[in-house]
């Protein structure tokens, strides 16, 4: 992958050869669970973290107002969960942060777990 901020050499292809092999080119690659695109915009990898919390959040779904998980079992779910896939790799793409879609995508995902566990504190208290 050629990873640069130039628009003149994104399109350039590159011959780099491994054992008398020429290298397949990528837009995208993972490493280290950061997947980092030839833009430097991580947009993929912010979809892929929004994705996975989204699968948990929908494990939530059963925090309804009468019934359900409790307060302190989604505070734990928010906590030792989706923070940490949040969290994960920050300092390498926290430029992407600086993108509005990218800001509105991850504030979405964290606004959906906090009204679940508004929720489940309503029906505990009485």
């Amino acid at each position: 992958m050629l990873a640069t901020r130039k628009r003149s050499l994104l399109g350039r292809e590159i011959d780099v050869f491994l054992n008398n092999e020429k290298l397949k080119q990528v837009r995208v690659m993972k490493y280290l669970g950061i997947q980092i695109d030839n833009h430097l915009r991580f947009d993929k990898h912010v979809n892929n973290v929004i994705e996975k919390c989204g699968k948990i959040v929908c494990i939530a779904r059963s925090a309804k107002i009468s019934w359900g998980l409790r307060e302190s079992a989604l505070d734990t779910i928010y906590k030792g969960i989706i923070l940490p896939i949040l969290a994960y790799g920050v300092p390498a793409w926290i430029d992407a942060l600086q993108r509005r879609s990218n800001q509105i995508k991850l504030k979405n995902i964290q606004r959906l777990i906090n009204i679940k566990i508004l929720k489940s504190n309503n029906y505990s208290k009485n």
